[in-house]
């Protein structure tokens, strides 16, 4: 069960960051022009208005596919964040003169350019110096409420639970706590004497049990702390919002009814399907040549079926037959279905780069028009496989309630599953996209994918599984004396 809600900081941040971005490209247009024609609104500015809207939008992307916004680069080295930032800045200027030369009545000055690209550089530079320099100096405080011995054992494990913006910092106790409980913790004060601003000035947020938002004794008091502005959160939510991800080990049946609870109705019964019609009529138009390329490489070298068709599942356990260019030979499966692991022998060479650059996947954007698909949401999985993973895997089944996608959270954040451990891992991200779908969410994803295929990556890297403190009882559901269920 969750305490923060649906609400992301993480997601928040990165679309003020984009935002940000965005209006300091308008600003140092408008300066530049300002400048340039003395006048404190040039005719001419009108005309270059459309220029200037393609690159305020193409700057936040290219810094996006870049990886600037992610934690990764606050630890970045000056040069190399300074090198990203200026390759962003030449695509931005690239492809707004490439609309100027269209459209030539759009096309911006040299001046305007000049001035507009040097304010540009600077102000966005140090909007993400400052991002880091404030991240890394000021990161999150996070502190756990303890009651009783479980808390304690929680709240200790917790002490490796950090990240570049975010860390353990102590415990606070409740009444009548016994000071050998939290024998080597930072003891941070009690509840009963906490108020909010002298809170505020040692921790962030507060970790509880969700039975003790409720509980008579400290719900009081755990209410008038979040009137007073301090955050209180779950152990889930503190994965969710630090990992983007929910831990299968953490996830009981409050949990599955707020997810379920959370995405807009309308976002997934109507704008999602709008989204995907024109977006995959798109794609087909310009994709089309590079398919018919795919399609001769493979007539080419390889006897058999251009066309890979498999069974898939769907949404609501229905099954559907998947279009992919074939990248296997044709007795790829003699022995059976098998799963696709790194450097898999049954791939052919021309199926390699089918597959680096994805190219082998673009047949799915008719299943995307028929409705059987979507662009984000869980990888459609084979039934034989599906049976497996439900026996072993706590949960599995509740991926089937999205329409699956042909790239999603769990692809951009870990590679291709090779094992059921693979698999658990992967769930973890497809259930917090479960809670947190969203349009921007999926154009994030989207971005993501870029990244993905323009690094000639088959797969996301597998990232360290964050460490799940260990025993949990009661900690993040149920009552305090009711023990979770460990995942298989």
């Amino acid at each position: 069960m969750s305490i923060y809600g649906n609400q992301s900081r993480h997601w928040s941040g990165v679309g003020q960051r984009f935002t940000i971005d965005m209006m300091l490209v308008i600003v140092s247009f408008y300066a530049a022009a300002v400048i340039r024609f003395d006048e404190w609104w040039p005719l001419k500015l009108g005309l270059y208005l459309p220029s200037i809207a393609v690159g305020a939008l193409l700057l936040p992307v290219a810094i996006y596919i870049l990886g600037l916004y992610t934690e990764e680069s606050f630890h970045y080295s000056t040069v190399r964040r300074y090198s990203l930032l200026l390759v962003a800045f030449l695509i931005m200027i690239c492809l707004a003169l490439a609309y100027g030369s269209l459209n030539f009545s759009a096309r911006i000055g040299r001046g305007v350019m000049g001035w507009a690209s040097v304010m540009t550089m600077v102000m966005v530079w140090a909007h993400h110096e400052f991002i880091r320099l404030r991240a890394r100096s000021s990161p999150l405080r996070l502190a756990v409420l303890i009651l009783n011995d479980e808390d304690a054992q929680a709240a200790r494990r917790l002490a490796a639970f950090e990240k570049p913006h975010a860390k353990f910092v102590g415990v606070v106790l409740g009444k009548g706590v016994r000071p050998e409980v939290v024998q080597g913790l930072t003891v941070l004060g009690d509840l009963d004497v906490l108020e909010g601003d002298s809170a505020m000035e040692v921790i962030d947020d507060l970790i509880v049990r969700p039975a003790y938002a409720v509980a008579p004794e400290v719900s009081s008091v755990i209410r008038g702390l979040r009137y007073q502005g301090l955050s209180v959160m779950t152990l889930m939510d503190a994965f969710e919002e630090f990992y983007q991800m929910a831990p299968v080990d953490l996830i009981d049946g409050g949990w599955l009814l707020q997810a379920s609870s959370m995405p807009r109705m309308i976002y997934i019964r109507k704008l999602k399907r709008a989204f995907d019609i024109i977006v995959s009529l798109s794609l087909l138009v310009l994709l089309g040549p590079v398919c018919l390329l795919g399609m001769a490489l493979i007539k080419l070298n390889s006897p058999g079926p251009v066309l890979f068709r498999q069974t898939r599942r769907g949404r609501h356990g229905r099954d559907f037959v998947v279009l992919k260019l074939r990248s296997m030979r044709l007795d790829a499966e003699a022995d059976g279905p098998q799963w696709s692991r790194k450097g898999d022998n049954r791939v052919m060479w021309w199926g390699r780069i089918l597959r680096k650059y994805r190219i082998d996947e673009i047949p799915q954007l008719i299943n995307i028009l028929r409705g059987e698909m979507s662009f984000v949401g869980p990888r459609p999985e084979r039934p034989e496989f599906i049976t497996e993973l439900e026996q072993a895997i706590p949960h599995y089944r509740e991926r089937l309630h999205l329409q699956p996608g042909l790239t999603g959270w769990a692809q951009v954040c870990f590679p291709y599953g090779e094992t059921v451990d693979d698999a658990r891992r992967k769930l973890q991200y497809d259930l917090y996209y479960l809670k947190h779908m969203s349009l921007a969410l999926d154009l994030f994803i989207l971005l993501d994918t870029v990244r993905i295929i323009l690094r000639g990556a088959t797969h996301a890297k597998a990232p360290a599984e964050p460490t799940i403190p260990q025993p949990m009882t009661g900690f993040d559901g149920g009552t305090p004396s009711h023990a979770q269920t460990d995942a298989a």
